[in-house]
């Protein structure tokens, strides 16, 4: 029996997809499909998260997508990440250990297994499969959080049966949240997978292996804090996203995690480059890294108190040493920017994007977009090469020039926490709100396409918050996974063109004049310590015509100031709301605002 296979292809940037005339169909899978296909978590190996191969789903008609199968988990179990697609069939699984196989085109289970991870997520700890399953000639790679440690598992694309299952880390409470990534440099086909550690314990070790795929032995291992610097008590540093990789150059990069003790190694909280070459005696080794936000954002150093004890329950250990958990939990996206060089961009929970160029390993841009905090800002993003898509949490939607990091639109109201990753294809961004809708917007204006009530063809209500799963697009359909809130489970959604879809939402017409206060005006927020952290809404956006208010949930009175004088509110006190004059006057576009006391903090105004 052959299987069409997905090779991995050796361009960087070239989308993973299926060969034009495979051999034969894959038992029980759909037959060949024009629109691609979406074997790994991010789409392709640069994690563009955009299906360059559909062709079919238009701005003009993503209005007519309507279901076309639902499959409710048969375990029980919750999707925690992006369902993807190869050689006909979709591959997902669940926090309880359970991976199934489904026919794309019907929706019929194709095969399903029982890993026994051995436990269950919560909004903070994730368990059995969090990555998504990764698939490369004719296996199907999944890397698994059980009660004994970390795996990485080889099933049987057709079966499902195992092929081998290699303990990556028996670190207690650590676990395989990041997506297994296949690769081939040039050294025959290896698998990159990363696993993280206990935050609260002090054997905390996380780190990262490089794998033969076709026999599952580590051909590579690293641990991310040295073992000088473990010697010396520094811990953390953990690689939850998913890497992007650029098989020519052979390199990945990626984000990693906060520290896990008082002193913060440079390998925490920063953007790293890894080498792939297996040639090199560099092999697996960090290369470069780049600090992002640090611990105290947005002050400009990290500071350690007295008050400082790590070795008690995470996360009451980092509060403890005014630490804020300002991990990179959102997976970047490596591009080639118009000047030729290659850029990655990923956005902190510090609510800012950050860019560097890979080159040279320096920082090119960055963008502040929300306000930072424990959970918040973990959606992955997306890019078409030439625009950076990014959500965080609070429900704004971005575009980004991923030339210079400037804001091209802003969509509202597109989540609550939003930690579900942005997809994109043939000009529509695809947003999976954890309210519990499908949402599809014109990538070139934000322009609202579409938008699904999962609940409509659940029959029970879906909603998404604190749940990192998302979307993909493959052989002219949409996968949407959505949870369900009446007793747990999750149910994966197929979407195609159809004769019936959801609600075609136009573009707001312009107000006749300033409104009475409504769901289109805007509003500036802070909270307790903002002399230090800034605006709690450090980009806000609104309707031109309405109002702008402006409220203080801080001790410290601050205010709303104009950067060019256009607009100014008085001075609030705690628990005060104060109306922004001027800014009912505003013609749409970007204007900045300061607090005239902390001059340090800073804010954006977007009328649109």
């Amino acid at each position: 029996m052959k299987l069409r296979s997905i090779t991995l292809p050796l361009l960087a940037g070239a989308a993973l997809a299926a060969p034009a005339g495979a051999l034969a169909d894959v038992p029980g899978c759909a037959a060949p499909s024009a629109g691609g296909d979406w074997p790994v978590y991010g789409g392709s190996l640069d994690s563009h998260r955009d299906q360059s191969a559909e062709k079919a789903i238009t701005t003009a008609n993503v209005s007519s997508l309507a279901l076309t199968w639902k499959l409710t988990m048969p375990d029980g179990g919750k999707i925690q990440s992006v369902p993807t697609e190869a050689d006909g069939c979709v591959f997902t699984g669940t926090d309880i250990g359970g991976v199934v196989a489904v026919n794309a085109a019907t929706g019929k289970v194709v095969w399903q297994k029982a890993l026994n991870s051995g436990g269950s997520s919560s909004a903070f700890v994730g368990a059995g499969l969090v990555g998504a399953p990764a698939i490369s000639n004719g296996v199907v790679y999944i890397g698994l959080t059980a009660g004994d440690g970390s795996y990485e598992l080889a099933l049987d694309e057709a079966t499902g049966a195992t092929v081998w299952k290699t303990l990556v880390d028996n670190g207690k409470g650590g676990g395989a949240d990041s997506s297994p990534v296949p690769f081939d440099t040039g050294g025959g086909p290896m698998i990159f997978q990363a696993y993280q550690g206990d935050e609260s314990g002090a054997s905390s070790n996380p780190g990262y292996v490089i794998l033969d795929a076709t026999t599952g032995q580590i051909l590579a291992s690293h641990k991310m804090i040295s073992g000088a610097d473990y010697a010396a008590g520094d811990r953390g540093g953990s690689i939850t996203t998913t890497p992007a990789i650029d098989p020519v150059r052979k390199l990945a990069f990626t984000g990693t995690g906060n520290p896990a003790s008082p002193n913060r190694n440079p390998v925490t909280d920063a953007q790293i480059e890894i080498d792939l070459d297996s040639t090199h005696a560099t092999f697996g080794d960090i290369l470069a890294k780049v600090p992002g936000s640090p611990e105290d954002y947005p002050l400009p150093s990290d500071q350690t108190p007295p008050t400082c004890h790590h070795e008690i329950q995470w996360p009451a250990s980092i509060f403890s040493c005014l630490q804020t958990d300002m991990d990179f939990l959102s997976s970047g996206n490596l591009y080639t920017a118009s000047n030729g060089h290659q850029y990655f961009a990923e956005l902190q929970k510090s609510g800012v994007v950050h860019t560097i160029d890979t080159s040279t390993m320096q920082p090119v841009w960055t963008a502040t977009l929300g306000a930072p905090c424990l959970g918040c800002n973990l959606s992955s993003s997306a890019t078409d090469g030439k625009s950076v898509f990014v959500a965080t949490t609070g429900g704004n939607l971005y575009s980004l020039s991923g030339d210079t990091g400037s804001i091209q639109w802003a969509a509202p109201l597109t989540g609550g926490w939003h930690f579900n990753g942005i997809s994109i294809a043939n000009g529509v961004v695809y947003d999976l709100n954890d309210a519990g809708l499908l949402e599809a917007f014109d990538a070139s204006s934000g322009q609202p396409l579409f938008a699904r009530v999962l609940g409509q063809d659940s029959g029970t209500t879906t909603a998404d918050a604190e749940n990192s799963s998302g979307i993909s697009i493959a052989r002219d359909t949409v996968f949407v996974p959505s949870n369900s809130q009446s007793g747990g489970g999750s149910t994966l959604f197929a979407y195609k063109l159809g004769a019936a879809g959801g609600i075609t939402l136009p573009k707001p017409p312009p107000l006749p004049g300033p409104p009475s206060a409504g769901g289109n005006g805007g509003q500036v927020v802070t909270a307790a310590g903002a002399q230090n952290y800034g605006y709690a809404t450090p980009v806000v956006v609104m309707s031109q015509g309405s109002t702008l208010t402006y409220t203080n949930l801080d001790p410290v009175q601050h205010d709303v100031v104009s950067d060019t004088g256009l607009f100014r509110s008085d001075f609030a006190p705690l628990g005060k709301s104060v109306p922004v004059p001027g800014a009912e006057k505003l013609p749409p576009g970007q204007y900045g605002f300061y607090c005239s006391l902390h001059t340090g903090m800073k804010g954006t105004l977007i009328v649109q």
